[in-house]
């Protein structure tokens, strides 16, 4: 009888531990997404210095040639020159869309809301949780 409860807590353990793990991993990765994407799409987020700097007014003007339609709701200036400059605007078919654009005015990339694979990864990490949730709780 004592190696059944021994076996049993084991197992429970084990099942118990793997969840608590996978929510801390995930968890993790989320809290440093923004660290992650970085590093991983430095194209992205890092330019290199033209040979002139434009004005901030130019860069919306070209945003609203390519993007008529887009309210601008803000721009990002980082310090390092070689970050690229971010201009936020709202596009009527998708909201809060962000739109990144080189110094020079080109169009550098447009990433419209998280990458798809976080995406996935938020989203089974939520269901996790919540199916432990019912397990642990079930009103």
């Amino acid at each position: 009888m004592k190696v059944f409860f021994r076996r049993i807590h084991l197992y429970l353990g084990l099942a118990a531990g793997s969840v608590i793990l996978s929510c801390c991993l995930t968890g993790a990765i989320l809290v440093f997404e923004k660290d992650l994407q970085m590093a991983l799409h430095k194209k992205r987020y890092y330019v290199e210095a033209g040979a002139e700097k434009l004005s901030i007014d130019s860069l919306i003007k070209n945003v609203k040639r390519i993007y008529p339609e887009a309210k601008i709701n803000g721009v990002k200036i980082y310090e390092d020159a070689s970050r690229s400059l971010e201009i936020n605007a709202a596009l009527p078919s998708t909201k809060d869309a962000k739109k990144e654009i080189q110094r020079a005015g080109e169009k550098k990339s447009a990433a419209l809301q998280r990458q798809p694979g976080l995406t996935i990864f938020i989203n089974q990490r939520r269901s996790l949780i919540d199916q432990c949730f019912r397990l642990l709780c079930p009103l």
